[in-house]
């Protein structure tokens, strides 16, 4: 029987990559992971921890379907495939009335496509091979409910995958399939490097928990999204923003 795996898509991104790390230690699924430059850090990971970068790591720009589609079958020859983690997504600070419509397509385009184009590669791909369920997991953000200036794009995209979750478990659910998203809060990686110490201060005052969020917080989630026994858990967009009010 072959062994279960995951694809982390962006996996090379500094929210995902501590993701990548504790699914390897876990050992429990075969962790593939996907990169489209910076690839040096995910390379070593994989190296540290005694996999070949070049079988698990596959380059793949995840705006092109296709692409997305030849990293999901890939996985699939060698694995039974048992969940995808979304990772992907980009921003830029300016607002809308100083954006260009070439900036707004692409920023829609960075971060809803890929969103679309894994939920349909893995479904395709497991009634293909008459697989029995699997996990799609999503990332979405909390400016989605506390939004910033100079970020409409990425906001309206994320809003857009937290609509793909909500309807498109209608259609998973037939396959065993559960699809959910996270609403990510202010973590003390990814983007978050980009946001000025005084704003981040004022997030933190203004958090239950008074701290940024951790990799051990994501890690926690996902450990129950991919369990076999969360199979009643689909259509869900969970926040987790240490109570951010």
């Amino acid at each position: 029987m072959k062994i279960r795996s995951v694809i982390v898509f962006s996996g090379n991104s500094g929210v995902a990559r501590p993701q990548v790390q504790k699914l390897l230690e876990d050992g429990s699924l075969a962790v593939y992971s996907t990169y489209n430059n910076n690839s040096a850090e995910l390379f070593d990971l994989y190296r540290r921890h005694g996999f070949d970068p070049q079988e698990y790591c596959l380059c793949a720009n995840l705006s092109n379907y296709v692409e997305v589609e030849t990293v999901v079958h890939s996985v699939s020859e060698k694995s039974q495939l048992w969940a995808v983690l979304n990772f992907c997504g980009t921003s830029y600070s300016k607002r809308i009335v100083n954006s260009t419509p070439t900036e707004i397509i692409l920023a829609l385009t960075n971060n809803l496509h890929p969103a679309l184009w894994i939920t349909k590669a893995f479904i395709n791909e497991l009634q293909l091979n008459s697989n029995p369920g699997g996990r799609i997991v999503h990332f979405s953000s909390v400016t989605t409910k506390r939004p910033v200036v100079g970020a409409v794009p990425y906001i309206v995209s994320k809003f857009a995958i937290e609509g793909l979750v909500k309807s498109f478990s209608l259609e998973a659910g037939r396959a065993g399939v559960t699809i959910n998203g996270i609403r990510l809060g202010y973590m003390d990686s990814g983007m978050t490097a980009e946001v000025p110490d005084s704003i981040l201060q004022n997030v933190v005052e203004h958090t239950s928990v008074r701290r940024l969020g951790a990799s051990k917080d994501v890690s926690a989630v996902l450990d129950y999204i991919l369990a076999d026994n969360s199979s009643f858990l689909t259509g869900t967009v969970l926040d987790l923003n240490g109570g951010l009010v």
